[in-house]
């Protein structure tokens, strides 16, 4: 199903915005354009009608046909070679539009596809369904300050459920790849009876911070 998404635009004064410069370990965070507007503002209005199963089948076909790539591109448009990137062109080749906006200067890309769940589905704990996102804080310093307080830093798409065990594909390192969650035994990486992967690592240990497993990270499954 074909998703149209109508966009109000407002021509506002330009003015030049300095590049910002951030240590990172993934390229999740990706800070605005430094050639976009200050005060450019984008009004998105839209309808959308829940995500269907032929949808949902169509996305995750999609994400996993990318498995091992670096990036996608979909048509002669190049996606960034990150996980916000990696979803949009995923939604994008799906033909069910995404949208979102940066507003502020300390805003990423995650957190703008976050907003527009936000605006146009819902953000949920549990039960998630195959083709829902999900969210993770801290997944690297973006601040670079040492501290834990990185929000809605990476996302990637469920293509799974197992018993408590969620299998999520997303962008991480070079290439992208699947992993695994499971919320009900966080801080384990492996079952303790059936010593099967529950949990991948999605922060290495670094500095004054241990390892963390991408349960530990969780931030919410966005559903549209």
């Amino acid at each position: 199903m074909l998703r149209r998404l109508k966009f109000i635009n407002y021509n506002v004064r330009k003015t030049a915005v300095f590049a910002l410069v951030v240590c990172i370990i993934s390229a999740c965070g990706t800070t605005a354009s430094a050639k976009r507007a200050k005060g450019k503002t984008k009004t998105l209005v839209a309808e959308r009608a829940p995500l269907n199963d032929g949808d949902r089948a169509r996305l995750l076909s999609i994400a996993k046909s990318a498995l091992g790539k670096p990036s996608l591109k979909v048509g002669k448009r190049s996606f960034r070679s990150d996980c916000s990137g990696t979803i949009r062109a995923i939604f994008t080749k799906a033909k069910i539009g995404l949208g979102g906006v940066i507003k502020k200067d300390n805003d990423n890309d995650v957190k703008t596809i976050y907003r527009f769940v936000q605006k146009y589905g819902s953000v949920i704990r549990e039960e998630p369904l195959v083709g829902d996102l999900v969210f993770f804080h801290n997944t690297y310093d973006r601040s670079c300050n040492g501290q834990m307080n990185d929000a809605l830093t990476h996302v990637g798409l469920v293509e799974k459920v197992e018993g408590q065990t969620v299998h999520f594909i997303h962008h991480l390192g070079r290439s992208i790849i699947r992993s695994k969650m499971n919320l009900s035994l966080p801080n384990e990486t492996y079952d303790p009876k059936t010593r099967k992967r529950i949990n991948h690592i999605l922060r290495r240990a670094e500095g004054q911070h241990r390892a963390f497993t991408a349960a530990q990270l969780f931030a919410g499954f966005g559903r549209l």
